[in-house]
């Protein structure tokens, strides 16, 4: 299977995530990517790794990276970059991991984000 996909009302998907099992878990990359989904996808599919694998591609290492994340499946991208930014809106687990925090749920904001953190510019 490369990908199953569940789509029912928030508090059954909450209900639903709940009672998946720890070996089904162990054998697929199983993620709640929003109130109403939950997404099971082979292991190896994931933003972070395929992040990862353009990174090699292209000799850059996670300093030189940025990525941007509101929901589930964007925690292993977040967690990979060097730069991980949740967007305001974004779900607990993807707040906790980035060093920053983009304040409204847009991206008009982002591009500068790197140049606050290295003072380069002040936030308004």
């Amino acid at each position: 299977m490369s990908k199953a996909m569940f789509v029912d009302f928030p508090e059954n998907i909450t209900k639903a995530n709940q009672l998946i099992p720890d070996k089904l878990r162990n054998d697929m990359y199983v993620v709640q990517t929003e109130p109403f989904f939950i997404e099971m996808m082979n292991k190896q599919a994931s933003k972070g790794k395929t992040l990862g694998e353009l990174a090699d591609q292209l000799n850059l290492t996670k300093d030189n990276i940025m990525a941007i994340g509101d929901q589930g499946n964007d925690f292993t991208m977040v967690d990979y970059a060097g730069f991980g930014v949740a967007m305001g809106n974004a779900i607990d687990e993807v707040k906790k991991k980035p060093l920053n925090l983009l304040p409204s749920p847009t991206l008009k904001m982002a591009w500068h984000l790197p140049l606050i953190s290295m003072s380069m510019i002040r936030p308004n």
